[in-house]
């Protein structure tokens, strides 16, 4: 899986603008065992809503096939504006910061990844707090410059 992609970074744009473990680093480690172990395999068939305008979402995904179209209602008309493919992290902003979501998501094509459940998530910061604050940093940096502004 390619889950810390957008967690902690993996190319140099990313790097840039968040902070980031490694693996050699045991916190991470530790982390990235602990998350897997709570990970649920997701899936949802083409044209299917993810989620939809103020919902408060229960659960992050990791995206891993499929494409996931943007969006917005627009005098009831759905308006998609932006496209992602896999190692797209959905619901991490929102779950950690518990804010409702701003845009409709739909599944283009066939989606295949994992999900964590919100209350998982937010045990497993606590659990490891000393990286919790990095993490909704990051979390918000990359919704941030990777959907919401795209979208707007």
């Amino acid at each position: 899986m390619n889950m810390s992609t957008q967690l902690f970074g993996s190319n140099n744009e990313i790097r840039n603008n968040v902070e980031y473990y490694k693996w050699t680093d045991q916190i991470y480690r530790d982390f990235m065992m602990s998350l897997l172990e709570l990970l649920e395999p997701r899936q949802e068939e083409a044209g299917a809503i993810l989620f939809d305008e103020l919902e408060d979402l229960q659960e992050i995904i990791f995206h891993e096939k499929g494409l996931i179209d943007f969006g917005y209602l627009v005098d009831r008309k759905a308006r998609y504006v932006l496209r992602m493919s896999k190692g797209t992290i959905i619901g991490g902003y929102h779950c950690t910061e518990s804010v409702k979501t701003s845009f409709r998501l739909k599944c283009k094509s066939r989606l295949e990844g994992y999900m964590i459940r919100k209350e998982a998530w937010m045990e497993l910061l606590e659990d490891f707090d000393e990286i919790a604050e990095m993490m909704k940093n990051n979390a918000k940096k990359m919704y941030y410059k990777k959907i919401h502004g795209p979208v707007m």
